[in-house]
């Protein structure tokens, strides 16, 4: 029986001692562990709102990324259009640029070629009245009615070229 007083004591003893544990642990160990999980429960939520706020950032950073890309498709629309337009106006330059000396180089040709039929008209024309005279002088022995006659035509002729 002694063993079993024995037992009994040891049993009582490692009784003891756990309730002994469980009141330290109780008292001053699960003060810190409950302090620790609560940290790490804070520290949870705050890595919890930091990963939300970041995936809202991600989510508004990729927004920007897409509306800047679509600027700047636009942006290189309107620069390719630009560019045509100033190809086109250039074109068009070029060419009303290439009628206007056509249009000079036209004027300065007839102008030419009044200066020399004017020239030509002038010589014939002087050469015409010396022969006129001439021959009406032949015709008219006359020299009254010769001379009165080639005036009228002299007259005449001068105010044709005179106009």
């Amino acid at each position: 029986m002694t063993e079993f007083v024995v037992i009994v004591f040891r049993l009582l003893n490692f009784g003891v001692l756990i309730a002994l544990f469980a009141y330290f642990f109780k008292k001053y160990a699960l003060q810190v562990v409950h302090i620790r999980i609560a940290q790490k429960e804070s520290v949870m939520k705050t890595l919890q709102s930091q990963q939300i706020q970041l995936e809202q950032k991600k989510s508004e950073l990729d927004q920007n990324i897409d509306e800047q890309m679509q600027e700047c498709t636009e942006l290189k629309k309107k620069m390719d259009q630009w560019n045509e337009n100033i190809k086109q106006e250039v074109l068009i330059r070029m060419q009303e640029r290439e009628h206007i000396l056509k249009k000079i180089t036209k004027y300065s040709q007839k102008r030419t070629e009044y200066y020399a039929l004017d020239q030509i008209k002038k010589r014939v024309g002087y050469k015409a009245i010396e022969q006129t005279y001439i021959t009406l002088k032949q015709q008219f022995s006359d020299e009254k009615k010769g001379t009165a006659f080639l005036g009228t035509i002299i007259k005449f002729v001068e105010q044709d070229y005179e106009a």
